[in-house]
């Protein structure tokens, strides 16, 4: 079995998906135009469609929303934009807009070969934090507190974290659905 191409410049996503995957992997960094959207399977299907059109093999691509209950959508699959232009503590003051702190994070695995493109979605529900706190795991994690929990992701011991994860879920379920094809 060829390994399956993970595309991706970021190295935690890749060691996700070669930890969660039951099958060699390998990583590509490609420069793919990403699509402008709040729809998270709209972004993974242009992406992995692209990636796939490069490259001629089947393909994986990972991305990401944060989505501001109250913000109608927003920052959404937009969020590394938003946390590069305002930061951390920002994103925090925009979340005081709304009636509630509550958001969901998306994480979407997108798979894409010469029959088409599936999306692997999971959702977590939880609630934004007054402040960045802690200084574990990546990205946006120390603002976001997972229903159920008082800690930030960042805050979280790693065992805790990979527990509350949501992008090994998805990976899990990209797994299966390549045994079955």
């Amino acid at each position: 079995m060829e390994p399956l191409i993970i595309v991706t410049g970021n190295i935690n996503k890749f060691e996700v998906a070669k930890r969660e995957l039951g099958i060699p992997v390998v990583q590509k960094v490609l420069d793919i135009d990403e699509i402008q959207s709040l729809d998270l399977r709209e972004v993974l299907e242009a992406k992995a469609r692209l990636a796939y059109k490069k490259l001629g093999e089947p393909v994986v691509v990972d991305d990401i929303s944060l989505i501001f209950h109250d913000l109608h959508g927003l920052p959404g699959p937009l969020i590394r934009w938003f946390e590069e232009s305002l930061g951390l503590e920002k994103l925090c003051r925009l979340a005081d807009l709304g009636e509630t702190r509550g958001a969901t994070v998306e994480v979407g695995i997108g798979y894409c070969d010469d029959s088409g493109f599936e999306a692997f979605i999971s959702t977590r529900d939880g609630k934004v934090a007054q402040e960045p706190r802690g200084s574990g795991g990546f990205g946006w994690d120390s603002i976001f507190i997972p229903e159920g929990e008082t800690e930030t992701r960042a805050e979280m011991s790693e065992k805790r974290y990979r527990e509350t994860s949501i992008r090994e879920k998805s990976f899990r379920t990209l797994e299966t659905y390549l045994k079955t094809k």
